[in-house]
């Protein structure tokens, strides 16, 4: 994800870590470090704020 970021491509996000959170809270195991990962780039990307499903 960092070339791509470096590169000005879109991230893979959802896929790489949106699936992780999501699975995690379907699953009932905590992630909270994928989690800021994931919220913290979907704002960085896309200037917005998911607290929603992952």
């Amino acid at each position: 994800m960092l070339q791509d970021k470096w590169k000005g491509k879109v991230l893979e996000l959802e896929s790489i870590c949106g699936c992780l959170v999501k699975k995690g809270r379907q699953s009932a195991v905590p992630t909270p470090v994928i989690e800021t990962i994931y919220h913290l780039l979907n704002y960085q990307t896309n200037g917005n704020y998911s607290c929603g499903e992952g």
